[in-house]
Parts: C-alpha cells; structure tokens; sequence
C-alpha cells in the first residue's frame, strides 16, 4: 500500500486565521496555488481557503473602484469570514490510491493531511498526482522502447 506521505506536498504556505483575504490572494499569487490551508498560532489546521472562495469575496474587477480602494476593500476582509471550516483531512498513512478515488469523485482540489492533534503536515493536491502521472509515463516509455513487443494501453 502507497500512503499519502509518499506524495504529499510539505513545503506548505499556509495563512493564519487572523490573515485578511488581501495576505491570502497575495500568497496564491506569489507562489501559483490555488489552495491555502488555514492554522491558528499553533500551527492547527483550522479551515481551508480555496481560489473560488477569494474570487467569490473579492470585489470585482468591474467594481468602480480603483486598484488601492479594492486593496483597501480585501485588507478588511479577515480569512475567518470566508474559509470552509468542514473540511474532510487525511493522515499520512491514508491509503493513495483511496485519497485519489475521494478527490476524483468528490471533485476536491485538495486534501489537508494532519496528524492527531490536526496539527497541519502536508497538502495533497491534483498537481502532485499529476506530477506521479509524468513520471510514471516516463517510466512506461523508457520500458516500452527497451521492449521488443509494445506495451498495449490500458486506456
């Protein structure tokens, strides 16, 4: 059995829940996420924020108001107010290949993964299982062309 610790992301930017939706939309920006998960001072995993929840809070960019004044607008807006607090978690021995059934048919971006006291300790997201997928692609090609008999696809 493949656990999550096997592919989880632990290189994790997370806000605390006193962060404003302005520190949030910045961090997904600067680093090119789409998941920010949400701790208290201890580092708990408390809620989850995801891109639709900002783009769901931010004001829009039709909005008459200027690039400052919706700064000044989402810098009122604490992460509390908006993060999805019920959120379903992993722990690191979770099976892989269960954690993947659930986020294809819950359609889920992303899986926290925390340890007894919920004490945040990594993401699993679709990236991560894309990037399994390349590699193992890799592989299936580097074996097919060491082969004399091709590999039928599975798909």
């Amino acid at each position: 059995m493949i656990s999550i610790r096997e592919l989880m992301s632990t290189q994790l930017y997370t806000v605390n829940e006193h962060a404003t939706v302005h520190d949030a939309h910045q961090i997904m920006r600067e680093h090119k996420i789409r998941h920010v998960p949400v701790v208290n001072e201890h580092q708990v995993f408390v809620g989850l924020l995801t891109q639709h929840d900002l783009l769901t809070a931010a004001v829009s960019s039709f909005a008459d108001v200027t690039d400052s004044e919706r700064e000044e607008l989402e810098s009122g807006i604490p992460v509390a107010e908006i993060m999805v607090r019920d959120i379903i978690v992993a722990n690191e021995e979770t099976n892989l290949m269960e954690a993947a059934r659930f986020m294809v048919e819950t359609k889920h971006g992303c899986l926290p993964v925390v340890d007894i006291d919920n004490t945040l300790l990594g993401i699993l997201t679709e990236e991560d299982f894309v990037q399994l997928a390349i590699k193992l692609l890799e592989k299936l090609e580097n074996i097919e062309a060491q082969s004399t008999t091709p590999i039928q696809p599975i798909l």
